[in-house]
């Protein structure tokens, strides 16, 4: 397909921005992990190793369901403010049909999504 992407992720949520000379589409992601909050031992389920499994666990699978968004071909830009650009940028590069995808993270903070669709098609030379 050969599409320009660009992810803004976090914890929280995923704005997928494919852009291509003539128009825009934009998909958003809600995620349904919790705020990670320090063990405080007298919380459900046994204990801080299976906590922080949990906790790690529902992040794989959002992570997972972003990476669904990528297909062999496309060049990818990822945006975000923590770890979560990291994290996904892993994800694609071990999943084999993603094969030479490539991927460039950057350090963001929120923005509107007006803003995120500017920053990407700057990125990939496109017209505004």
């Amino acid at each position: 397909m050969n599409a320009k992407l660009g992810i803004w992720i976090d914890h929280k949520k995923a704005v997928i921005v494919s852009v291509a000379r003539d128009h825009s589409a934009v998909t958003r992601l809600q995620s349904s992990v919790r705020p990670h909050r320090h063990y405080h031992g007298a919380q459900d389920g046994g204990g801080e190793k299976k906590y922080e499994a949990r906790h790690e666990q529902g992040v794989a699978h959002f992570v997972d369901a972003v990476a669904r968004h990528v297909e062999r071909g496309d060049e990818v830009l990822i945006l975000g403010p923590g770890e979560s650009k990291s994290l996904l940028a892993r994800r694609i590069r071990k999943i084999k049909s993603l094969k030479g995808v490539a991927t460039t993270t950057t350090a963001a903070d929120r923005l509107t999504e007006p803003q995120l669709v500017a920053a990407i098609r700057r990125r990939y030379r496109l017209p505004s």
